[in-house]
């Protein structure tokens, strides 16, 4: 914005499709320092599974009119990559962040370093990011597990370190 001294409030909106816009957050104007466009915002993470994520600011002047500023994509390097697991090293649970082509069963295997099976679950997953709660891991002795899924057309495996 050019001139931002009747600026009231900055609302930070998100998007995944650059086209639908949902509210991420917002800051107080008074927060600016000085008008030097010094406000920082930082953003919860939506998972791993967007190839990008977009935002707009809207800011709110002091007679209600409201600018919309141009949005900015961000894109995810790490969208190839369908399995992400946080966090990792874990102590009792997991998240697993993945995405899925269909709605199906997904089945979840932990083996350890000689190749033994020591936990299998089934999940039901949709269509899109999902985020699966993988708990039950204190049981297990501290070490490295190969963390593997299947949702029966695609196959995903990472390291998972569990420390006690």
């Amino acid at each position: 914005m050019d001139n931002e001294a009747d600026a009231v409030v900055y609302t930070i909106e998100k998007s995944f499709d650059g086209a639908v816009f949902s509210v991420a957050g917002s800051i107080s104007a008074s927060q600016n320092m000085a008008g030097t466009n010094g406000l920082t915002y930082k953003d919860a993470p939506a998972g791993n599974n967007h190839p990008a994520v977009y935002y707009r600011v809207r800011c709110t002047l002091a007679d209600g009119i409201q600018v919309l500023s141009k949005i900015v994509g961000i894109t995810n390097s790490s969208v190839g990559k369908q399995l992400t697991v946080t966090p990792n090293p874990v102590t009792t649970g997991t998240n697993i962040y993945l995405y899925a082509a269909h709605s199906t069963q997904l089945s979840v295997r932990l083996t350890d370093l000689t190749g033994n099976i020591v936990l299998t679950k089934q999940y039901p997953v949709q269509s899109g990011a999902n985020t699966i709660y993988l708990d039950g891991l204190q049981v297990l002795p501290g070490g490295i597990y190969l963390l593997q899924t299947d949702d029966g057309t695609n196959r995903e495996s990472t390291k998972l370190v569990v420390r006690h």
